[in-house]
């Protein structure tokens, strides 16, 4: 998901989460962060746009373009990546 610069709705989302990195819902966020931890964005595809997500989204201004987007990533390197869903904790 991301809108479109300058939406009020990026405003929002930084006036009520202060914490959030200033680029969220940017429209290059995930190009700009995937590639910073190994990853490569190998698909995407515009899925199309909503004006009303509904109220789970506090921050999202009526009517403005809050754009669908689904995308495919890999591990650059897949050999070497770590496996994330194995814990060293219990091994016997």
């Amino acid at each position: 998901m991301y809108y479109q610069p300058p939406a009020a709705s990026l405003s929002r989302i930084c006036h009520l989460f202060p914490q959030a990195h200033e680029r969220t819902y940017h429209p290059d966020y995930l190009d700009e962060n995937f590639s910073r931890i190994g990853m490569e964005l190998t698909e995407r595809e515009l899925r199309g746009y909503t004006k009303e997500p509904g109220s789970y989204l506090r921050y999202h201004v009526p009517n403005e373009k809050l754009h669908l987007l689904a995308y495919l990533a890999e591990h650059r390197g897949s050999d070497d990546r770590p496996n994330l869903f194995v814990s060293d904790v219990d091994k016997d």
